[in-house]
């Protein structure tokens, strides 16, 4: 069973648009997930700008099919298996924080779906460990021109979780 993740950052405008396209391109359907408490509901392209400005929005479930709801994550997944998930970064006061595009059943829909959002960004990133500021280049690491953009502006770049910074682009460290 082949699966995917790929982690990026973009803004949330960037990713409503990606969204809108996906559902217009591909046929797919879009389900918010709302955090706390937990709440899915179907979601339209006309809508979708708004609706990434929701703090609580924390993903969106896209399927295949008109979507299942239901009252658990859990129960949602399993009843909407295989979905495509996007984890929603958000730009905020520290910085704006990663997004992933994931699943756990790779379908020919899902797969040109990831290769869409790998022609909408660029690869190649350096991680900073903020503790000793030790440094990777992670070449598959991807961003949009508005994550670079505000990166460019000062902004930091976080990782889902850790203690972990980005710095976008391929140019080395100084």
């Amino acid at each position: 069973m082949a699966t995917f993740a790929i982690q990026f950052h973009a803004l949330t405008d960037e990713l409503a648009t990606f969204v809108a396209d996906w559902i217009r391109e591909f046929g797919v359907y879009a389900t918010a997930l709302d955090f706390p408490p937990f709440r899915a509901r179907s979601i339209e392209p006309t809508t979708l700008r708004e609706e990434f400005e929701r703090e609580t929005m924390g993903s969106v479930m896209i399927t295949e099919n008109a979507p299942r709801l239901a009252l658990s994550q859990s129960q949602l997944l399993d009843d909407n298996y295989p979905a495509l998930m996007v984890d929603i970064g958000r730009l905020g006061d520290r910085g704006l924080k990663e997004s992933c595009l994931s699943t756990m059943l790779a379908t020919p829909r899902w797969k040109a779906i990831s290769n869409d959002l790998k022609k909408r960004t660029r690869a190649g990133a350096w991680a900073i460990n903020s503790f000793n500021g030790a440094t990777s280049f992670n070449r598959n690491h991807r961003y949009t021109p508005g994550a670079k953009a505000i990166s460019e502006a000062g902004k930091s770049i976080l990782a889902l979780g850790g203690h972990t910074s980005y710095r976008l682009g391929k140019e080395p460290l100084q």
